[in-house]
Parts: structure tokens; C-alpha cells; sequence
């Protein structure tokens, strides 16, 4: 919990960087835009990076192999874990649909950590996003955003059974991922996103050999900050 609070207070402390640059001058979004958020002439908006801050949410349902004993059930079952996340992301509109509204590309780099289990994963989300947050300089206040890609992920973590057997257990995969966010524009060109990143169809693992047979899925919920 200290570690998510700490990168809060980064996202809190540049953004009140930004206020004090434009304390006791008129306030015009208009005019800020046309100064740090200005368009490719005649192209598309420039690509726009956010840093996040979050919980993700693993969560196994299956058996251990007990190593020539057959497989055990896992205790709890599911079991859930719960892991600290920092992310960098890229969006990078490439069509506009309509005013504030443009279809984008969106790759991001995140690492996890908690509960006895590290964890890295990169999403890629074909992205639709109206409003704030859709493209560097918009002036609506309020945003909305959904995508659908694909995700690499690799964890390293423990798994217990009924048996109260130790299983040290890392694993590599790819899955279809979606996310949604909503973003708010809180004045001086600060936009912050509230955004959950999930796996709508659970990664199976029953290869015959494998020391655990079952499913693994994800779900994170955190706070962006775009700049």
C-alpha cells in the first residue's frame, strides 16, 4: 500500500508542477493547447504516454501435480492473488472518426509485485476513444475509451494444495485482453483515467506434464496520469 501511495503522490506532485507554472495567469485551454499539446500540421495528434498505478488481480483454478501421486486440488480454490502494478503506456490515435473521437493503437509495458509473486505483462489494444484522453489536446472534459488486443504475460509465484505440498510455479503466455477507461480533464491540461485491464476468456494450462492444470485469469483496476 505504501508503494501505490508513493506513485500517487509522483502523479499529485507534476501535475501541481504544472499549476504553479500558470498560477495567477488566465486560464484559457484553448490557448494551453496551442502551446504544449499542438497537432502534426495537417496530420494526426501526436502520440500522448501515460504512467498508471494499480491492483491486479491473479486468479488460479485447478490442481497441482503431486509428482507421481496424481494432482491435488488447490487450496483455496480459486486462489487469488493480489499484486501491485506500475505501467507505462503509449496511445497513439491513427484515424480520426469524428470531432474527439479517433480510433488509436495502444502498447503498454507493466511490472507487478505482492503476495510472494512478480509478474510483467504487455498488452497491445486496438483502441476507440472519445473525448478527453482520445488524442493530446482535447478540451472536452470527460472521456471515454474501450480496446481489444492481445497480452504477453509471465509470472513467478507459489501455489499451495489440499495437501499443504509448496509448489514454486512460473509460467508464459499469451491471451486475448480487453480494457475500458474513463478519463477527466481536472483543469490545466491534467487528464486522469480510472482504467481496468482484464482477460475476458481464462488462459488454460492442462499440458500433461505441466506441475499445475488449470486456468488463470486476470483483472487490474488502475489510476493513469497522461502526459
Amino acid at each position: 500500500m505504501k508503494k501505490i501511495i508513493f506513485a500517487l503522490l509522483i502523479l499529485a506532485f507534476s501535475s501541481y508542477e504544472i499549476y504553479g507554472q500558470n498560477y495567477g495567469q488566465p486560464y484559457s485551454q484553448s490557448s494551453y493547447v496551442k502551446q504544449s499539446y499542438k497537432s502534426n500540421e495537417g496530420g494526426l495528434p501526436r502520440p500522448s504516454f501515460e504512467l498508471a498505478t494499480g491492483i491486479q488481480l491473479y486468479s488460479f483454478r485447478g490442481n497441482i501435480n503431486e509428482q507421481g501421486n496424481g494432482f491435488a486440488l488447490l487450496a483455496p480454490n480459486p486462489s487469488i492473488y493480489f499484486v501491485y502494478s506500475l505501467m507505462v503506456s503509449c496511445n497513439i490515435p491513427v484515424k480520426q472518426i469524428q470531432e474527439n473521437l479517433y480510433l488509436g493503437i495502444n502498447p503498454n509495458i507493466d511490472l507487478g509485485f505482492g503476495s510472494g509473486t512478480f509478474a510483467g505483462d504487455v498488452p497491445v489494444y486496438a483502441t476507440l476513444k472519445y473525448g478527453a484522453g482520445s488524442f493530446r489536446g482535447c478540451q472536452k472534459p470527460f472521456g471515454i475509451g474501450v480496446g481489444a488486443g492481445a497480452m504477453f504475460s509471465g509470472l513467478i509465484t507459489t501455489l499451495g494444495d489440499i495437501n499443504g505440498d509448496i509448489l514454486n510455479y512460473s509460467t508464459i503466455y499469451v491471451a486475448p485482453a480487453a480494457m475500458a477507461e474513463i478519463s477527466f480533464d481536472v483543469g490545466y491540461g491534467n487528464i486522469y483515467q480510472i482504467r481496468t485491464d482484464f482477460t475476458p476468456i481464462p488462459v488454460s494450462k492442462f499440458s500433461e506434464n505441466s506441475s499445475y492444470q488449470g486456468t488463470i485469469s486476470q483483472v487490474c483496476i488502475r489510476i493513469m496520469r497522461i502526459f
